[in-house]
């Protein structure tokens, strides 16, 4: 694995790519704490920095030691972790931060370093199936909750125009909320720390960006209304994963992304 494919998060931002070593300077520095959320390649999930010291070097606190110092020549010559006045290498290995918050126009200053499998076509069905059954039960719930509602008021007010005026509102309201939940389902756990919706982490797939990193609600948001147009001509959209290179939909290609295996 390359030693620059590290992550961080801090005060809701993420900081990166910085190569591990960085990362394990950081941690010592005590500017990573081991509550902090770190990430790289092969791991499924963010995890706090104390529970994967090992992956990134950093050593397991130790009693404090009693041996001498190092003599003074010895201690001049020590180089520090990061040299802070040094420039960048090259624009591959340039330490970045971004909001988690930013969407399809973000720009990457890296190149893809590790290969991921592709998942196929049948595990994005049975994904697909668990998902969809979830968000049914969720749009019954709200579903059965705003018909009561509305019949609640339609017997307050008797059929009276200024009853049927607020039944026709939350009408409206109600379709609203039955585009929302899918939406909401789908973008929120896809740009989360799992990277997955429950089908997806049920079958062991995950979204990601096409440089291998996890993408943000906007990017998320613009793959689930994709799906509107993977959906028309007899679903063609959706078989396309059978035969493009990457296994990929039309959302995912809109959207920049792809969906692969997890990482164990």
């Amino acid at each position: 694995m390359p030693s620059s494919d590290w992550f961080y998060v801090q005060d809701r931002q993420k900081v990166g790519p910085v190569t591990k070593e960085a990362l394990r300077s950081l941690h010592e520095q005590g500017a990573i704490s081991d509550e902090d959320l770190v990430w790289t390649h092969g791991m499924s999930e963010w995890k706090p920095a104390g529970q994967v010291q090992a992956r990134f070097g950093a050593p397991v606190s130790k009693p404090a030691s009693h041996d001498p110092p190092p003599p003074p020549d010895a201690e001049a010559s020590m180089e520090p972790a990061i040299d802070m006045n040094a420039p960048a290498a090259d624009s591959a290995t340039r330490e970045r931060e971004y909001d988690v918050g930013e969407g399809l126009g973000i720009e990457r200053n890296y190149a893809p370093t590790t290969q991921h499998e592709y998942a196929h076509f049948g595990l994005r069905l049975g994904a697909f199936i668990i998902d969809s059954i979830i968000v049914f039960v969720l749009n019954m719930l709200v579903l059965l909750a705003g018909g009561a509602v509305m019949f609640f008021v339609m017997s307050m007010f008797q059929g009276s125009s200024t009853g049927n005026s607020i039944v026709s509102l939350l009408g409206l309201i109600l379709n609203g909320f039955m585009i929302a939940v899918p939406w909401l389902y789908y973008a929120r756990q896809e740009s989360s720390m799992k990277m997955a919706t429950i089908g997806k982490r049920t079958v062991g797939i995950q979204v990601l960006d096409m440089d291998g990193y996890p993408i943000s609600f906007l990017r998320a948001t613009g793959r689930h209304f994709g799906k509107i147009l993977s959906g028309m001509i007899c679903l063609i959209g959706y078989f396309m994963a059978l035969f493009t290179d990457k296994k990929q939909t039309l959302h995912d290609m809109l959207a920049a992304c792809v969906v692969v295996k997890t990482s164990q």
